[in-house]
């Protein structure tokens, strides 16, 4: 029974899923790392206010006008500047830039159906702003009053796999390989702390990466599932160490049908449609993704896909549980007939979508990919995929390459050999109709 329909890789673009043996073992790691604090994190920079100047100074609930190049001063005991950088009332969106007690945010407005602008729900600005009107060179916009945080709870489950634990306050726990965020109101496991690490570890054993946290630089800056917590940003003061993954478990608050979904740092589980037995799949899926996106960018939406089937399903394996959450079976008799021959044709439309009503299919070819990949090429052939991006694009890529198909194919064939499609087509007709393609 298909679930859930991950579109990490869609969100991820426009703003961020075997062999499923029990032979993964988890990995052990020395590497230090510091606690989390409950400091104010900085959610993005730019060029700092000039404090000491004067600016001219408005009142929580004031209509004002702002123009480009303007800056405008709240008078309230924080330190609160908004700034606009440019005026443009042609785009899908509007953007204004708020500095509160010295770290930068964004105030953004999207526009609506009616050609109004509406403030979007994806920012956390800590005083509100909402956007009146356009006016001939400006904006016409308002401060509203402060949210107030929720204290920070640290939660304490048993640790007791049988045992569930119901989150009564926005909580977290620090596990040693990340932070994992608990919305108001929902169940968890006791044992959501181990859980989440023994997945971490099985993970990267499987696929043969780790999770890189310790460069500023990503394709994408953290997702905050402030869309989600509706402008609020509970955990806004909790400062986690680069080291550590993000892993949030959330309510969809009001039953919109969001998805789990994840970015290079980031995993988001829905927990509001997800049945228990499901959990250990999703888990390791979304957080595939985060190591996908650390390692290799926005390479491909078919492998990252690919790759994150194959570790759920390996995941699942080893905590002795198997469900029919978004297998590929789902997909795999949509798709057109592999051959030698057609295998990189067939790819470039399962990659952009173009292979008609079985738009997903990118799942099910991108697992017999992965799967064909690490039978074939071994362990570490993601890692000689890395290795030749870098010594093509340069050590940078992550941040910086944005393939089309036409160049995932080519990069493909210069990491594994210009029969690299030819060779999974003939793979595909002695394999494709194993049980782990087919449920």
């Amino acid at each position: 029974m298909k679930r859930f329909k991950d579109y990490c890789a869609v969100l991820l673009a426009a703003c961020f899923l075997i062999s499923a043996g029990c032979d993964a073992k988890p990995t052990e790691t020395t590497e230090e790392t510091t606690p989390a604090t409950t400091t104010e994190a900085t959610v993005t920079e730019t060029e700092p206010v000039e404090t000491e100047k004067s600016y001219p100074t408005v009142e929580i609930g004031e209509e004002f006008v702002i123009k480009e190049d303007e800056i405008y001063k709240l008078n309230v005991d924080d330190e609160v500047y908004l700034r606009c950088n440019f005026f443009d009332t042609t785009r899908d969106y509007i953007t204004l830039f708020l500095e509160y007690n010295g770290k930068d945010y964004y105030a953004e407005f999207d526009k609506q159906d009616d050609g109004t602008f509406a403030r979007s729900k994806s920012c956390y600005n800590p005083y509100p702003l909402t956007l009146v009107g356009l006016e001939d060179d400006g904006y016409k916009v308002k401060f509203e009053k402060k949210i107030d945080i929720p204290p920070l709870v640290e939660a304490k489950p048993s640790g007791n796999k049988d045992e569930k634990y119901t989150v009564k306050d926005y909580e977290y726990i620090e596990t040693k390989y990340s932070v994992i965020f608990l919305d108001k109101d929902i169940t968890v496991p006791g044992n959501i702390a181990e859980m989440v690490d023994s997945m971490i570890e099985v993970t990267q054993e499987k696929i043969g990466l780790k999770y890189t946290g310790k460069d500023d630089e990503f394709p994408a800056d953290t997702m905050h599932p402030e869309f989600i917590y509706l402008g609020c940003a509970p955990f806004e003061e909790l400062d986690v160490p680069k080291s550590k993954a993000r892993i949030y478990f959330i309510k969809d608050r009001e039953n919109k049908g969001w998805v789990s979904c994840a970015t290079a740092r980031t995993a988001i589980i829905i927990m509001s449609d997800l049945y228990e037995s499901e959990l250990n799949y999703e888990l390791a899926h979304e957080f595939t993704h985060v190591i996908f996106e650390a390692n290799l960018g926005y390479f491909s939406t078919t492998l990252t896909e690919g790759l994150a089937v194959y570790a759920g399903h390996a995941f699942e394996a080893y905590a002795g549980v198997k469900t029919d959450v978004f297998y590929s079976g789902d997909y795999i008799g949509n798709l057109d007939k592999i051959t030698p021959d057609n295998a990189s044709e067939i790819y470039a439309k399962v990659n952009t979508g173009e292979d008609g009503p079985a738009r997903d299919n990118h799942y099910a070819y991108g697992h017999m990919m992965i799967t064909f990949m690490f039978e074939t090429y071994g362990k570490d052939c993601l890692k000689t995929l890395i290795d030749k991006l870098s010594d093509i694009q340069g050590d940078n890529f992550v941040n910086n390459y944005y393939p089309s198909t036409e160049e995932q194919i080519s990069m493909l064939k210069a990491a594994y050999g210009e029969d690299f499609f030819k060779d999974f087509g003939n793979w595909y007709k002695d394999n494709h109709k194993r049980p782990e393609f087919n449920r």
